[in-house]
């Protein structure tokens, strides 16, 4: 597969996110800066204005502005407190008009019925912080309330290693027993503020199920 090109960062977006935000790595961030990839996420997603979509993580809305122009409902937790500002005065007709559900949260101490995601009703699409990918893929499914559909934008190394490898590890053997994952999407280190040392990958984990 073909990496997906580097986009030069809008002048627009990339003030909001000097202005409000300085990247922490203690929590692992790293903005989405490429609309492109964004697009290809919800394209990927298969987006409809009945979906419920949880994403984890929205830090400057740069995924949340296409989620919502699908019309779908988004249900988003962010764990930093500026982020919340910045997302709030972005998107505050969205969140006006309860199309945008916007959560002040740690998804490592979120129970999901508290979000009022039910089972089997809902889609993840999310730009995860790398450290939290395994955390995320056992808690979505394996845990009580899973999603229907999941799309993140991993480490490169982690989508090879779930979809690609011929040598299955745990988390392969773990992803393949609840859903299909696929391969979509290298998305190179020059798509995001601040850059990260590695590529992403965008992944699908699809026909999600218990049986």
């Amino acid at each position: 597969t073909c990496a997906l090109p580097i986009l030069v960062v809008s002048e627009t977006l990339l003030n909001i996110i000097m202005k409000h935000i300085s990247p922490k790595k203690s929590l692992g961030q790293h903005f989405l800066t490429n609309p492109h990839v964004a697009k290809a996420m919800v394209k990927t997603a298969n987006i409809t204005r009945n979906d419920i979509v949880f994403e984890i993580g929205p830090g400057t809305g740069m995924l949340t502005s296409f989620l919502l122009q699908t019309d779908a409902r988004v249900i988003a937790l962010e764990a930093d407190a500026r982020a919340i500002a910045t997302l709030e005065e972005r998107f505050s007709d969205e969140i006006a008009h309860k199309q945008l559900l916007l959560h002040h949260g740690d998804i490592r101490d979120t129970d999901l019925e508290t979000l009022s995601l039910q089972d089997g009703t809902f889609k993840v699409v999310a730009n995860i912080p790398y450290y939290l990918s395994g955390m995320l893929f056992e808690t979505l499914l394996g845990g009580s309330i899973q999603p229907k559909t999941i799309v993140f934008l991993v480490q490169k190394e982690v989508a090879q290693r779930i979809v690609k490898d011929k040598k299955e590890s745990l988390l392969s053997l773990s992803v393949k027993l609840y859903g299909t994952p696929r391969y979509i999407q290298t998305v190179t280190r020059g798509n995001f503020t601040p850059p990260p040392k590695v590529d992403s990958a965008i992944i699908a984990i699809e026909d999600i199920s218990r049986e």
